[in-house]
């Protein structure tokens, strides 16, 4: 009898010390998922919109602008689970004088697919470059 009780005594002990280690293993794995997405809720990792001031004055100028933001933002952003503004380019020297088409045709390969314009002419002193995660696609707009 007492050789049953000190076997069920250590098989007891044995369960709770692997019950105890599973937990902390998974604590330790998950950890930083769960703080980033605490983090997440709480709107803790939201980064401003970076201006970028610019005084072009060439046409060519502000299209290479444009086109070289957009990259950057479709880069720094492909790997995001959230909608998130990238840039707002503001032209120190007056309005932009760019089409859609302009700036299409300056991109590189896949990129052409993945941006989304939200107006043909963009006429105004400043461009807003955002990334929309769900579409994985960013967006021009004015």
């Amino acid at each position: 009898m007492k050789g049953s009780l000190a076997l069920d005594f250590i098989g007891k002990w044995v369960l709770i010390l692997l019950a105890v280690a599973v937990a902390v293993g998974l604590i330790v794995t998950f950890s930083g998922s769960v703080r980033h997405a605490i983090g997440d809720l709480m709107g803790g990792h939201e980064k401003k919109p970076v201006y970028v001031r610019v005084n072009l004055k060439t046409h060519e100028d502000e299209v290479a602008k444009v086109s070289e933001l957009i990259g950057l933002c479709y880069k720094d952003k492909l790997n995001s689970n959230k909608d998130d503004t990238c840039f707002i380019v503001v032209n120190e020297n007056g309005p932009f004088s760019i089409t859609s088409s302009d700036i299409n045709n300056s991109l590189y390969g896949g990129l052409k697919e993945k941006v989304v314009f939200k107006s043909n002419n963009y006429n105004r002193e400043t461009i807003v470059i955002s990334y929309a995660w769900a579409d994985e696609k960013v967006i021009v707009d004015q």
